[in-house]
Formats: C-alpha cells, sequence, structure tokens
C-alpha cells in the first residue's frame, strides 16, 4: 500500500509528522510526499490540502480523503491494511 501525501508548502501542518508516527505502526505503508507548489500541472485535480490518496499493490487509488485529522489518516490506514 502507498499513502501520497498532496501539500503545499505554507500548508497548517507539516505533511509528514502524522505518516512519521503511523509509519511505525503499518510498517508495510509507503508514504510519499508531494509538494503541489512545484507542481501546478499535475495539481489540478487537487482542491484541498493536505489530500491523501491511497494506492493498492498494483497502483490503483482506492481511497482518497482530505483535512488535518490525524485519527482519520489513522482509520483510513487501518481500513486499508
Amino acid at each position: 500500500m502507498c499513502v501520497t501525501i498532496h501539500a503545499r508548502q505554507r500548508s497548517p501542518i507539516t505533511p509528514p509528522s502524522p505518516s512519521h508516527t503511523l509509519s511505525t505502526q503499518y510498517t508495510g505503508v509507503k508514504y510519499i510526499l508531494a509538494q503541489l507548489d512545484y507542481m501546478q500541472e499535475e495539481a489540478t485535480d487537487i482542491s484541498y490540502t493536505p489530500t491523501y490518496a491511497i494506492h493498492n499493490h498494483k497502483g490503483r487509488k482506492v481511497d482518497e480523503f482530505f483535512g488535518v485529522n490525524p485519527q482519520k489518516l489513522d482509520d483510513h490506514l487501518w481500513l486499508h491494511s
């Protein structure tokens, strides 16, 4: 499983922080931080930051959610792990 975190440089949180603590709990998950300030063309479908996209082992997106809520991130990781 892979979680892509879409965030802007001036985001209200430092995006890797919830992932960092959860990475010890969900060891099979890879985390990717995408800085949208440097990806204007690729970020056209992102409306809110941070946006979390969860992909299965084949690369297909299986879930997407947004917002600054560590419990919500934990719940989605638990659901898909």
